[in-house]
């Protein structure tokens, strides 16, 4: 195969390889893709403080779920029969509030 239609062959591709580029670069960066620990660390790092903070609520979960038990015990087990109200007998000599006040009338109204 001679130079001349190895040069035809190449110089096309190679010229629609680089407008493909640079129209592709326009919607979407085309860049090396980054694989440092920064942004992934990150993610790791809001996981784990999410399944901690579940752990720690699962743990809250339960121990109001045993406080609830105990006090519907606690409630089963009185005796309704001897409660007694404690109510204190209040005397208050103050005098009744005064009357409401007329509405003003307004010229419109008839």
């Amino acid at each position: 195969m001679s130079y001349l239609a190895i040069f035809k062959r190449v110089v096309p591709f190679l010229l629609t390889f680089s407008v493909a580029l640079l129209i592709a670069s326009i919607f979407i960066p085309i860049a090396a893709p980054n694989f440092s620990r920064g942004q992934r660390g990150g993610k790791w790092r809001e996981h784990e403080r999410i399944r901690t903070e579940n752990s720690d609520l699962r743990i809250e979960n339960e121990r109001l779920r045993q406080e609830n038990e105990m006090l519907r015990q606690n409630r089963q087990s009185w005796d309704t029969t001897n409660l007694k109200w404690v109510i204190p007998d209040v005397d208050v000599d103050a005098p009744p509030p005064p009357p409401a006040p007329k509405r003003p009338r307004h010229p419109h109204d008839r």
